[in-house]
């Protein structure tokens, strides 16, 4: 399977069954920040060794993936579906009032070998 067919797989199955039950499964929170706290928390009980977790830095709050295996075969599309999947998550709990416009992956090397729109 290609970058590109898998990259809307992924979006697909996201949007239509893992979030909606990651969001389901979570405890209500009062702010984003708490709500991105229980989402992380959440994925703890689903991933395979990645850790997420809220980092803040230079002034703003960064949602962070830190996943190993990154000279896998496997770890791009890893990485794939787990953008997509935090960027489907945003834009589910903002209620669509959070967008992601376009996604690019990058390899190691620093080439593009993905670019869509969401």
């Amino acid at each position: 399977m290609n970058e590109e067919r898998a990259g809307w797989l992924f979006l697909r199955t996201c949007r239509e069954h893992y979030v909606p039950e990651l969001i389901a499964a979570m405890s209500k929170q009062p702010t984003l920040k708490g709500t991105l706290e229980a989402f992380a928390n959440q994925l703890q009980t689903r991933s395979t060794g990645a850790k997420v977790y809220l980092q803040h830095s230079a002034n703003s709050w960064w949602l962070v993936r830190d996943k190993a295996g990154v000279n896998e075969p496997w770890f791009k599309y890893a990485e794939m579906f787990s953008v997509i999947c935090m960027a489907e998550v945003l834009r589910a709990l903002t209620n669509d009032q959070w967008l992601l416009r376009v996604l690019v992956f990058k390899v190691k090397t620093g080439t593009t070998f993905l670019v869509y729109p969401l």
